[in-house]
């Protein structure tokens, strides 16, 4: 699994001369460099913002499955579409968020799993407001999170 720090966030800088918005190319060297390092299969991880970066981008990376936590339908800053590249995502997706989450609404969880191209795609919506990594980090079913989530990628491994 590549859970990943786009640049400019968490604990990401943002080199100099490099374009600040250059996710493609980012996200394309790190599944090319777990490739490189022996990797059998590459799985995309991200949270809000790196959900939809990775939707956006997964159709054109060779990866075997993408999983986002909460990440929105459309940034628009991030030059992040999810529903426009859905129906090109031919690997498997899970969509793991919450009921109550004012940045990825049910609808909107449900829309992008429809349009999704693969027919192995799942959504897992738990309780409350929670968002991003907090889903698997501070929720009260973190743990749980965290179980669906491996138990997902054991089973597409």
């Amino acid at each position: 699994m590549l859970a990943f720090d786009l640049r400019g966030y968490g604990h990401s800088g943002v080199p100099p001369h490099v374009p600040y918005r250059a996710y493609d190319r980012d996200l394309a060297a790190m599944v090319a460099w777990a490739h490189a390092d022996g990797a059998k299969r590459v799985f995309l991880l991200g949270a809000s913002y790196g959900g939809a970066v990775s939707l956006t981008y997964a159709p054109r990376l060779r990866v075997d499955g993408v999983i986002s936590l909460s990440g929105e339908t459309y940034l628009p800053s991030a030059h992040a579409n999810p529903l426009l590249s859905a129906p090109r995502l031919h690997v498997p997706l899970l969509i793991v968020g919450t009921r109550h989450d004012r940045y990825l609404p049910v609808k909107y969880a449900l829309t992008l799993l429809r349009r999704a191209a693969t027919n192995d795609k799942r959504t897992a919506l738990y309780r409350g407001g929670w968002h991003g990594w907090g889903i698997v980090e501070t929720a009260p079913y973190a743990a749980s999170a965290r179980t669906l989530i491996a138990g997902w990628i054991r089973a597409h491994a």
